[in-house]
């Protein structure tokens, strides 16, 4: 700041008869600021200026010492002199240091505005990591996820000595509109796969056994994937759970 504007705050300070201390209290600053501002080596900022200037009852052009020509246009007023182009400037009242000290201030406030804008586009930037974090680990963990799906057919070409068989599906099945449309799958039994008859009563199942499938059967195939596994549908299922809904020879006997 510059000598003399740090000299005239000082001096209204004291005028007034407040201490340093007591004009901390009241805008809101250390002492140790007052007292930078009154030695010139920092400046108030803009609403401190203003703040001043009301506790002092003086006027800012007062408090800076900036000096303006209020004559009017009538008698005295001075008239350039001919040959004289230069245009009249509205700010030549101003000293070379109250403007220093207005320019300080400026810079000041650019300053504290650059720091605020930092640190929102961080705050940004950590808000963006964090939503992305999110997403990354829902999908992971959805992707590690078992999710039970059930397919609903017929079976054919049975191997009665090892289980396996094609089921031929009532509907076309399809995991994703990325994917194949399946018609048929071929089936494997898992080591402990349950199968339940529900052509018999409870009294006669045994859910723990390899219950006898047939050609023809109509049957609900449930069998464990993930959702990264389902997105590359695999060509044989293996199965985990069988239920035997009905078959064709039972739905022939229906219908006569």
């Amino acid at each position: 700041m510059n000598v003399e504007v740090a000299r005239r705050l000082a001096e209204a300070r004291r005028a007034r008869g407040i201490t340093q201390e007591e004009l901390a209290g009241r805008l809101g600053v250390s002492r140790q600021a007052v007292s930078n501002w009154e030695r010139g080596e920092t400046s108030p900022d803009t609403d401190n200026l203003i703040a001043l200037a009301r506790l002092y009852g003086m006027s800012l052009d007062e408090l800076l010492g900036i000096e303006r020509n209020d004559a009017g246009a009538g008698d005295g007023v001075e008239v350039a002199a001919p040959g004289n182009t230069q245009e009249p400037n509205a700010s030549s009242g101003l000293d070379a240091d109250a403007g220093e000290a207005l320019a300080q201030v400026a810079a000041n406030l650019e300053q504290g505005k650059a720091k605020i804008r930092a640190a929102g586009k961080a705050v940004l930037a950590l808000i963006v990591i964090a939503a992305i974090a999110l997403v990354v680990s829902s999908l992971v963990s959805t992707a590690a996820r078992p999710t039970i799906v059930q397919l609903e057919g017929s079976v054919v070409d049975l191997d009665a000595q090892g289980g396996s068989f094609t089921l031929v599906l009532d509907e076309p099945f399809r995991w994703a509109n990325d994917v194949n449309t399946y018609t048929e799958f071929r089936v494997e039994l898992a080591d402990e796969v349950l199968i339940w008859d529900e052509r018999v009563s409870a009294a006669e199942q045994e859910p723990a056994a390899a219950a006898t499938l047939r050609e023809g059967d109509h049957v609900n195939v449930s069998y464990e994937t993930t959702w990264m596994e389902s997105r590359n549908m695999p060509e044989v299922v293996e199965a985990t759970q069988i239920t035997i809904l009905d078959d064709a020879a039972s739905d022939a006997e229906a219908s006569l």
